[in-house]
Formats: structure tokens, C-alpha cells, sequence
């Protein structure tokens, strides 16, 4: 039996750390996709010339439900989207 010794530390802690790239994809994705939903809901409230309801957002919501033919006009009381 031959017993070897050798110089150095025994027992250290290292860390390692792989990173996936892939999963790097999935934030850009998401940052990407919500400044397009951003865009398009501004556009959008834009186009249909919604006015700003800062209480509620369901008013905003009910704006964009007229048939097409059946739009009494723009909505800007609250008589107005009940009716």
C-alpha cells in the first residue's frame, strides 16, 4: 500500500453556473409582445376616439361593443353605456 501525499486544499466550495440562453428568449418575448399590446390599445383607442374614463376601465371596455349600423355615437356619460 502506497500512500501519496499531495500540496493543496482539500474541500473547497465552488459554484458554477450555466446559463441556459434559451430561457433568456421567453423575457424578450414577453417584453416584446407587451409593448405591441400597448401599441395596438393605443391605436385602437385612437381610432375609435375613445374619451378618458380615469375612474373605470369598464367603460372603456363597453365603448368598443356597438354593432356595426347600430353606433349611436361616441360614449361619454354613464347614461350612455347603460343605454
Amino acid at each position: 500500500m502506497c500512500i501519496v501525499t499531495l500540496p493543496g486544499q482539500m474541500g473547497t466550495v465552488e459554484t458554477y453556473v450555466h446559463v441556459r440562453r434559451v430561457w433568456l428568449t421567453l423575457s424578450a418575448v414577453l417584453i416584446v409582445s407587451s409593448a405591441a399590446f400597448l401599441a395596438l390599445a393605443m391605436l385602437e383607442t385612437r381610432h375609435k376616439k375613445a374619451e378618458v374614463w380615469k375612474d373605470s376601465s369598464l367603460a372603456l371596455i363597453f365603448h368598443g361593443l356597438e354593432q356595426k349600423g347600430e353606433s349611436t355615437g361616441v360614449v361619454n356619460k354613464l347614461s350612455d353605456m347603460e343605454d
